[in-house]
């Protein structure tokens, strides 16, 4: 987590970022940090679940297939989660867009994100989902 001196967290925009692989993570958070005042990072449906709980979240950032097993269904999971009914979930994955881009959307998502992604490209596509909530 990104540490900000001040007030509550709830007056800053907070990012969720979920993925197996905790330096994939980072570097999925350093990239659209500046758009962040606080960043958290998951690696499992179980510290995902923890850090809804307990903050605020803006945006979450994730690539939905975890060693636990919570694959595509944990996007609606997260979805049916009455404190992100209007956060943005974005897929991050490195199967093709065309492919899965509607699948990943039937459960919930609201954009698709393919690696290897384009850093500006990145910080663009949060940017609007950021500012259309």
């Amino acid at each position: 987590m990104r540490e900000k001196k001040g007030d509550t967290m709830s007056q800053y925009k907070n990012l969720l970022v979920v993925e197996q692989h905790k330096g994939r993570a980072e570097e999925i958070a350093n990239d659209v940090v500046e758009l962040f005042d606080y960043y958290f990072i998951a690696t499992s449906a179980r510290e995902t679940e923890a850090f809804v709980r307990e903050y605020d979240i803006d945006m979450i950032l994730i690539n939905p297939f975890f060693t636990d097993g919570s694959g595509r269904q944990f996007i609606e999971i997260l979805r049916r989660n009455a404190h992100l009914h209007t956060t943005p979930i974005l897929i991050m994955s490195r199967l093709p867009e065309d492919k899965v881009k509607v699948d990943f959307y039937s459960f919930g998502a609201d954009g698709y994100i393919q690696y290897p992604y384009d850093k500006n490209e990145l910080i663009a596509k949060v940017e609007r989902k950021l500012h259309s909530q």
